[in-house]
């Protein structure tokens, strides 16, 4: 899937024939960090988190004092690191620093569900206010989307670190009651869902050339336009999951990675 992007990126960069020797240099860069392909930054993201996964397995074995310890600090860390630049050579290294703490909070979280589901359920959409206002305040500031920074540079606090780790609490509560529902095309999503995450960079791509060529553009800050390409390029990330699964069975898994 990297072999069209990497491809526009030497051909974008002036590489050619008679330095042909230089491709090296731009194809590590891309499969280092990922940058080359939106989502893409996910897979040397993940390939540490898995090389790293006997701190994680230690981590789970500690009181649990010390687990909230280690996750407070690293969550302040994140909060003042936000995540990296598009196309930062720390893309991958800084992207492990920062979602660290999300993956640490899962460990927790699911250790002590039941007291959590215990203490909690009844009381999430209070915890969804409170997400929400962090998520008002940061709009308010006047930060559209997520933070990004180089790690070295000094800048506000994460506020979308902040309202999605409150968010996640919010949706493991309330959907705790749904646990037992059995639902067909969640599950079909849920096959797909590798799938999808990979192929809707392209399909982005194709709607911004198109869009580009038609010089067609839509109201400006139009939630509904927002909501109805999303769903538009979801659906057609997960027809092309399933088309791929359905054709080449043996080899999606390597390709789309479902």
């Amino acid at each position: 899937m990297s072999v069209l992007p990497i491809a526009n990126y030497i051909i974008k960069n002036g590489y050619t024939l008679e330095n042909s020797f230089y491709y090296l240099k731009p194809i590590g860069y891309c499969l280092v960090t990922g940058a080359h392909l939106l989502a893409y930054w996910y897979i040397p993201f993940i390939i540490l988190v898995f090389a790293l996964s006997f701190l994680y397995v230690r981590f789970i074995k500690l009181d649990i004092k010390y687990q909230l310890l280690i996750f407070c600090f690293l969550s302040v860390i994140s909060v003042f690191l936000h995540r990296p630049p598009e196309h930062s050579i720390y893309l991958s290294l800084q992207s492990l620093i920062y979602f660290t703490p999300f993956y640490l909070f899962g460990i927790i979280c699911s250790e002590k569900k039941e007291m959590l589901y215990s203490k909690l359920f009844g009381k999430e959409f209070v915890i969804l206010s409170i997400g929400l206002l962090f998520a008002i305040l940061q709009v308010f500031i006047g930060v559209v989307g997520n933070y990004h920074k180089p790690p070295f540079e000094f800048a506000s606090l994460d506020l979308m670190f902040v309202h999605k780790l409150i968010f996640s609490v919010f949706f493991m509560i309330f959907l705790h009651r749904f646990e037992t529902v059995k639902s067909t095309f969640l599950d079909l999503v849920a096959k797909n869902s590798f799938g999808i995450f990979f192929i809707h960079g392209y399909y982005i791509l194709i709607f911004l050339l198109v869009k580009s060529r038609l010089n067609f553009s839509f109201p400006k800050n139009s939630f509904l336009v927002y909501v109805l390409v999303a769903i538009v390029i979801f659906v057609l990330s997960l027809l092309t999951s399933m088309l791929i699964r359905k054709v080449i069975p043996k080899y999606s898994r390597s390709i789309i990675g479902s």
